[in-house]
């Protein structure tokens, strides 16, 4: 279980991070937010998807099962290649 928030570098060429906080309002170990990391080169994220990135900087929010098995639910500015990063880093933390 993953009591603590931690981050990850999702893009190296352009020095996108995000934070990743355990949720754990929803009852659920293995639920967790998504902020943007302060500092970080935003336009990446914002190219993606169709949405922009909030001013709080809130992506959504990710259940990991498996590596391959999770659901996001936020507003499409990540990729799936990002999420599915965010889940295996999330699963190796877990283990």
């Amino acid at each position: 279980m993953i009591n603590e928030s931690f981050e990850i570098n999702i893009n190296r060429e352009t020095n996108t991070g995000v934070i990743i906080e355990p949720d754990h309002t929803r009852g659920a170990v293995n639920t967790f937010k998504i902020y943007t990391l302060p500092g970080s080169d935003l336009s990446y994220i914002e190219n993606l998807g169709t949405g922009n990135t909030p001013e709080d900087g809130y992506l959504g929010t990710i259940t990991v099962n498996s590596i391959k098995n999770f659901t996001f639910d936020g507003e499409g500015v990540l990729s799936g290649s990002d999420l599915h990063l965010i889940a295996a880093e999330i699963v190796k933390k877990s283990t």
